[in-house]
């Protein structure tokens, strides 16, 4: 480490600034400077080489975001840290993809700031909380996909509410719609989209880290949306590659994804089956949607998506089902993971487009997809991600008599 490490601090608001050359006054730094997010700070940075640099993230995210890239990109050797008032996972995952070793969160100390300047220094490991090379912001975001092989089950309604509730205790879930046949969750939540599936999947190999979320549009919730067109749309005219690449780049920087799909077996609903951390298999409680369930358990099991990383989900669309829960539950030979209660008064949400759980919180299905979408964030578990091996052709040809081993 050298005797007098220069360091450099980019901040849009000079206080920012100012506070941190203030903190570290009586350090064995040097500070060499105090910029905003201009040229100013790459002549700064190309000329005197600091040894670390801080850049504040604050809201708009984006420009401090692409400082930090150039910044970086500028300076290979150099060590940067990012610091914010928020404590916002998008974000730290996002500046550390950039090559951020640290998030900050203020309130900023003395302590705080050279302890990590000499760690990063000395080539010491970070702290587990904020370490770029740690399995809590490393692996990428849980990707939970609503599935079911029935129209009018309550896929939507469930895949909505679910974000909402997860929005509303202060995370930041992003649900995309690929069912192409309709715009579900555009329509229902009421937003007037700005970009869309077809659009970013079209874009995809393009797209990184910063730039994917410019296809996002945010609801009042707290939900990013990643909405399918307005007009129907042929699934076969999308590329499973870039739609499987876009989902794995939304799981990369967001905590959450939340994935709504047609009420058949596609390339894309098998797509995102086998993308996700945990499936919810939905039907209600009818004979007939209980055998379209049961043929899904047998052809997400075919298709090597799995079934034990499948959750059965009973939505009660009746206030007397022809089938109870448990003679479901065995029938399927699956448990139970959520059911979902009857509520006659219940739609997607109100006229303003918010979903259930906030419109009406006290509503039964409302407080059971808020459990629900509670259980769902506390636990986590693998998602698969190897290569997608042909998920509808290889599926199909099994189910039809090929043998297991054709595709291979």
């Amino acid at each position: 480490m050298p005797d007098k490490p220069k360091i450099l601090v980019v901040d849009q608001d000079p206080q920012g600034c100012a506070e941190i050359q203030q903190l570290l006054a009586s350090s064995p730094v040097i500070v060499i400077g105090g910029v905003g997010f201009d040229e100013e700070a790459l002549s700064i940075a190309s000329e005197l080489k600091p040894h670390a640099v801080f850049v504040a993230l604050e809201e708009p995210i984006g420009y401090p975001l692409q400082m930090l890239r150039a910044l970086s990109d500028l300076l290979p050797e150099t060590k940067f840290f990012a610091y914010s008032s928020r404590k916002d996972v998008q974000a730290m995952r996002q500046a550390k993809a950039l090559g951020a070793l640290e998030y900050l969160t203020k309130p900023l100390s003395r302590e705080k700031l050279t302890d990590c300047i000499a760690r990063a220094l000395n080539g010491e490991s970070e702290p587990a909380d904020t370490r770029a090379g740690s399995s809590s912001d490393r692996r990428p975001g849980t990707i939970f996909t609503i599935f079911g092989t029935k129209g009018g089950i309550g896929r939507t309604l469930i895949a909505i509410n679910l974000a909402a509730s997860m929005a509303k205790s202060g995370l930041v879930p992003v649900l995309v719609d690929l069912d192409l046949s309709s715009s579900d969750v555009a329509r229902r939540m009421k937003i007037r989209a700005d970009s869309d599936l077809v659009g970013a999947a079209r874009n995809a190999a393009e797209l990184d880290e910063i730039t994917v979320d410019s296809y996002l549009n945010q609801h009042a919730s707290g939900v990013k949306i990643l909405p399918a067109p307005p007009q129907p749309t042929d699934w076969r005219e999308i590329d499973p590659g870039a739609v499987d690449s876009l989902i794995t780049l939304l799981a990369k920087v967001h905590e959450f994804v939340i994935i709504d799909t047609p009420a058949a077996f596609t390339d894309l609903s098998m797509l995102a089956a086998h993308r996700a951390n945990t499936v919810l298999l939905v039907t209600s409680l009818d004979p007939s949607s209980i055998d379209c369930t049961a043929m899904a358990f047998r052809m997400l099991d075919a298709s090597r998506s799995g079934s034990a990383k499948t959750r059965l989900v009973l939505n009660h669309l009746t206030p007397d089902g022809l089938v109870r829960d448990d003679d479901a539950a065995r029938q399927l030979n699956h448990e139970v993971y959520s059911s979902l209660p009857y509520d006659g008064s219940i739609v997607y949400g109100d006229e303003a487009g918010r979903p259930a759980v906030l419109s009406r919180p006290k509503a039964k299905i409302s407080r059971a997809i808020s459990k629900m979408a509670s259980l769902l964030a506390e636990a986590r578990v693998p998602a698969s991600d190897g290569p997608v091996r042909g998920p509808v052709s290889s599926l199909f040809g099994r189910l039809l008599g090929a043998p297991a081993d054709a595709d291979r």
